[in-house]
């Protein structure tokens, strides 16, 4: 079985483990959209090409007086990608949210893999969603 093929497989196995829902697929693309609550979520991307995927997140739209300091924080955590897992930010620019995101090569998940990798990108997107709305983003005068 083609890695293509593989993966839907072990994400549904994945999402079981996690007691969550199935996800959506996007149609015509090698797309899924996992949705933990009512508000939360992210989409997983599979590059064939590479054979990875990509999962990403939106944070939030950062409040406009705080986004100097904010995106600083951001590309800061963005440098030390060998100490937070490779997990980077970005901005969607269409939007104005930040996002998480994350690669994997397919090779290396398996269901128990890539159930902890969601989970762990989920408490991570929830984490930084409180730390770009919280005090830290009020600018002080």
């Amino acid at each position: 079985m083609q890695p293509s093929e593989q993966f839907p497989l072990i994400l549904s196995e994945a999402l079981q483990v996690l007691n969550l829902p199935p996800a959506s697929a996007h149609e015509g693309a090698s797309a899924w959209h996992v949705a933990f609550d009512g508000v939360q979520s992210l989409d997983i991307e599979y590059d064939n090409a590479m054979r990875r995927i990509v999962v990403s997140g939106y944070l939030c739209e950062v409040a406009e007086e705080s986004r100097f300091e904010m995106y600083e924080i951001l590309l800061q955590y963005n440098f030390v990608w060998s100490e937070t897992g490779g997990v980077r930010m970005a901005l969607d620019a269409s939007t104005k949210q930040a996002v998480i995101m994350f690669e994997a090569a397919v090779a290396e998940l398996d269901t128990s893999r890539l159930a902890s990798l969601l989970s762990n990108m989920a408490d991570a997107q929830r984490v930084w969603t409180e730390i770009l709305r919280g005090p830290l983003a009020v600018v002080r005068s």
